[in-house]
């Protein structure tokens, strides 16, 4: 009624008036807010790391080096991403350093021909092993390759048997591994590429050689 839509305007100009005369409190006001959040999501990610960290480290993804290393360093990548590509310099730089472990999540989120990648590559992890690291940089090396035979030739140019991971590629087993990475890379907060792990310390976007050897 008219009472209630007065007092309304009342108070809307009573917030309009305090609003204009302390800017600076709202301001304050935000950032404080930003900074709680900031907080929260900061928690929640410790907190998801500490109950995640025994999967990521000792769990059944790809890696090069030795499983009691003193130094591990997750990596969450997409072959079609082009800071990824350019960072894995830094990556070949310290894969054979001692005592440094480098684990690989396959995380897909560019599209298709993303996941048709991960999908050879881990392919190649479960049933070739050993030749993981050469496809892994085959692919990321490779130009704008889409289609399943483009990325099965860049396989074979690696050293994979093409016919045994044409025949996996679609295996239920990686849509699991890569649905799984998916859920973890939410709880960590992570949303792009790349995304690194060094011990405890989450490091998000691509490391040069200089801060990887350091």
């Amino acid at each position: 009624d008219f009472s209630d839509r007065t007092a309304r305007a009342d108070i809307e100009k009573v917030v309009d008036e305090y609003i204009a005369n302390n800017p600076e409190a709202i301001i304050a006001s935000l950032q404080n807010y930003g900074t709680k959040q900031q907080q929260e999501v900061q928690a929640n990610r410790e907190e998801n790391m500490s109950s995640l960290k025994d999967e990521i480290f000792n769990g059944n993804q790809p890696s090069i080096g030795p499983k009691d290393a003193k130094v591990n360093i997750v990596e969450f990548f997409d072959y079609n991403c082009g800071y990824c590509k350019r960072g894995a310099k830094a990556i070949d730089a310290v894969k054979d350093t001692a005592n440094v472990r480098i684990i690989f999540i396959e995380f897909p989120i560019l599209g298709q021909s993303s996941e048709l990648k991960s999908r050879a590559a881990l392919a190649v992890n479960i049933y070739q092993p050993t030749k993981y690291y050469a496809v892994h940089s085959a692919l990321m090396q490779a130009g704008r390759i889409s289609t399943e035979a483009e990325i099965l030739r860049a396989v074979t140019a690696a050293g994979a048997d093409t016919k045994l991971i044409k025949s996996k590629i679609n295996n239920a087993e990686i849509s699991q591994i890569i649905e799984r990475n998916r859920q973890i890379a939410s709880k960590l907060g992570i949303t792009g590429t790349p995304a690194f792990i060094i011990n405890d310390e989450l490091i998000e976007g691509m490391l040069t050689v200089q801060a990887m050897q350091s």
